[in-house]
């Protein structure tokens, strides 16, 4: 069969496959996903354009340069399934893969990344020196002149691409946190949805909405990771209640509240709360009314691309709480409310 029904044939099939085939190598990337079936139709398309004009109409045309554009068009799109393929073979060997949701899913580890980047490097180099193989720019002058070129781009946009896949680097091998994993920002919590060579991808939880943050920006920034405890109690929880003055005996009445909380230990599920005892110590004593603080240790938050369960985790510990509180303050006799204090002022 001749060479070129054979190219034909398989350039049909990646323009026909071509989103089963970067779905399968991109697996759970949707953008990525999108972004390169975009553009292997683009390039496919053009290839089987070039292909008919190159055999239709060879004769009235410039041969040489039909050809040359055909086989460099086709230098890059090969270059793209290539590369595709060599990063799904490097972050199966040297991923890390991590379960989110239930599913299990192989995400990129700092050796992967890093090797991933340097599969690109060579993979660039190699379809440049194709591509003046093609065009023959093969004389020293022309070849050096090329590289020099790309070498002295790259040089000069450092400042603008390096910061962020050297940072992208840095948050992988910190290991501070991870795919999955609910973050607070300047009061504002997030899940860690995606890590790339170049931002941040975050689901902001309280807005249901995307945020997209540079590398850079992102490892300057004051981060809490709350899916991981720094202990094994948990995460560590508050609550003030502000109870008014008892006529008498404010010893029992103290303890007859450190009994309430205890109560309300024992009725609270293990879903949310960790297996230890509720703490209850008084904050501070003011004019008319005693703060008492109320802890508990919540378990970290499993890693989750799901807010709905996010919110759950972060707000139902404090609902459950107070509304097993309202309820056996009505057994035990304590009033919740706080006492108002009025001022009257007697004008003479």
């Amino acid at each position: 069969m001749n060479i070129e029904i054979l190219f034909l044939i398989l350039n049909i099939i990646l323009f026909l496959g071509s989103k089963q085939l970067f779905g399968f190598l991109y697996k759970n990337e949707e953008k990525e996903i999108k972004y390169r079936t975009y553009l292997s139709f683009w390039l496919s398309g053009m290839l089987l354009v070039l292909q008919a004009i190159h055999y239709f109409a060879s004769n009235l045309l410039n041969n040489d340069l039909i050809e040359n554009t055909l086989y460099s068009v086709a230098s890059i799109y090969f270059a793209l399934i290539f590369q595709a393929i060599v990063h799904y073979i490097i972050r199966l060997k040297l991923g890390e893969q991590k379960e989110i949701d239930g599913v299990k899913v192989v995400y990129d580890s700092p050796t992967s990344r890093m090797w991933s980047i340097m599969s690109i490097i060579i993979i660039t180099f190699y379809l440049i020196y194709t591509n003046i193989q093609i065009w023959s720019a093969a004389s020293l002058m022309e070849t050096t002149g090329i590289i020099g070129l790309t070498l002295g781009a790259l040089a000069l946009t450092n400042g603008v691409w390096f910061p962020d896949i050297y940072n992208g680097i840095v948050i992988l091998k910190s290991n501070a946190f991870d795919v999955g994993e609910t973050i607070v920002i300047e009061d504002d919590v997030y899940t860690v949805y995606k890590i790339s060579f170049f931002n941040v991808v975050l689901l902001d939880i309280n807005k249901n909405n995307r945020t997209i943050m540079p590398n850079r920006m992102f490892s300057s920034l004051k981060i809490e990771n709350i899916s991981k405890a720094a202990s094994g109690r948990g995460l560590r929880n508050t609550i003030i209640y502000k109870i008014g003055y008892p006529e008498k005996n404010i010893n029992e009445y103290i303890q007859k509240f450190k009994e309430m909380v205890a109560d309300v230990r024992s009725q609270v599920n293990e879903e949310y709360f960790s297996s230890h005892d509720f703490g209850v110590m008084v904050n501070s004593t003011g004019d008319y009314a005693i703060e008492m603080i109320v802890s508990f240790y919540t378990k970290p938050i499993p890693k989750t691309f799901t807010t709905e369960n996010i919110r759950d985790y972060l707000l139902k510990p404090k609902q459950i709480v107070n509304e097993c509180m309202l309820i056996k303050s009505y057994e035990y006799e304590i009033d919740l409310s706080t006492p108002m204090l009025n001022v009257i002022q007697v004008e003479k």
